[in-house]
């Protein structure tokens, strides 16, 4: 395998959206319904790669469930000739730090409070549902024009310790 195929499962690889250092971030289109979604991809160089499907998988674990409009909604994990992915809602193209950079500081100032209340909200759900993040930054906050605000990335998310 030397490029990703055009589709992976059902859903069809639509619009490259960017790259991290273990995965690319793809909107798709699945095939029997039409509706649109994000893939979060392997890197080709990881395709197979135990561990970093592990990654995958605990991060689908972590956040598949949490129903909530704080929390990116995970909806599948897929493994497809050796390429692992992800299934998740389609939301911004932005978090918080790519917002700021782009549209100023001062864009962000009339919803700082919404915005932290969100944050806290999003965090306070993943508690509820067991687990502590563990990467907290903007990096990992999507956020749309109307401050609007999704959690994301939970691969080193940890269980919380059940007692002492």
């Amino acid at each position: 395998m030397s490029k990703l195929p055009d589709f992976l499962g059902p859903y069809r690889l639509a619009k490259f959206i960017r790259s991290g250092s273990s995965t690319q971030i793809w909107e798709a289109i699945k095939d029997d319904d039409s509706g649109r979604y994000v893939l979060k991809v392997l890197n080709r160089a990881l395709w197979g790669n135990r561990d970093e499907i592990g990654y995958l998988k605990h991060e689908y674990d972590v956040a598949h469930g949490i129903d909530h409009p704080t929390v990116i909604d995970v909806k599948e994990f897929n493994i497809e000739n050796k390429i692992g992915f992800l299934v998740l809602e389609v939301f911004a193209d932005l978090n918080i730090k790519q917002a700021m950079r782009e549209r100023g500081h001062d864009s962000l100032h009339d919803n700082y409070t919404k915005i932290i209340e969100q944050a806290i909200t999003s965090l306070q759900k993943l508690n509820e549902a067991g687990w502590v993040h563990c990467d907290v930054k903007p990096d990992n906050f999507l956020l749309n024009e109307n401050a609007e605000l999704k959690l994301i990335d939970f691969t080193i998310s940890k269980r919380i310790a059940k007692g002492f």
